[in-house]
């Protein structure tokens, strides 16, 4: 049976607090996931592909950002994603995309954990979260966006 995706969790506005909602603590990294898309995009529509290989994948959750750094500036258990400044925003280019929840998907006994989700706008390089219940354990994969240099950009 698919595991229900909780309510709170669409009001989750960080990747800690979608954690702290599901109740996933310090989710495991894994190689099974799969969190997919273009290397490099420009501003507009970006297409997400997102899969598990986990046997017993019972639910996987989308999020914008990746979890908080310790006072070291890794995620704990997680592989260290290069730290940088936020972008500045080009006048006239906001982000559509606020850090948190996108979307959830439960997944069906016997089913593939595989989805696509189209994300609107995006306007800036940032980081994605997968995170994935799977076996009765949370397993997360983060993988960062890059955002291509419009024309003239100096």
């Amino acid at each position: 049976m698919a595991q229900p995706i909780l309510p709170a969790l669409v009001q989750a506005t960080s990747v800690e607090a979608a954690l702290q909602v599901v109740g996933a603590g310090k989710p495991l990294p894994s190689g099974h996931l799969r969190l997919e898309f273009d290397d490099i995009v420009t501003p507009g529509p970006l297409l997400v592909r997102i899969e598990s290989l986990l046997p017993g994948t019972v639910a996987m959750v989308l999020l914008s950002g990746a979890p908080a750094r310790d006072a070291s500036g890794n995620a704990a258990n997680l592989p260290s994603l290069p730290s940088r400044p936020a972008p500045a925003q080009q006048p006239g280019m906001t982000s559509e995309l606020q850090p948190g929840y996108i979307k959830a998907w439960p997944v069906a006994a016997g089913t593939a954990a595989r989805f696509e989700h189209r994300i609107p706008q995006v306007s800036r390089g940032q980081a994605f979260t997968l995170l994935v219940q799977a076996q009765g354990r949370w397993y997360i994969v983060v993988r960062e966006l890059k955002m291509a240099r419009p024309a003239g950009f100096k």
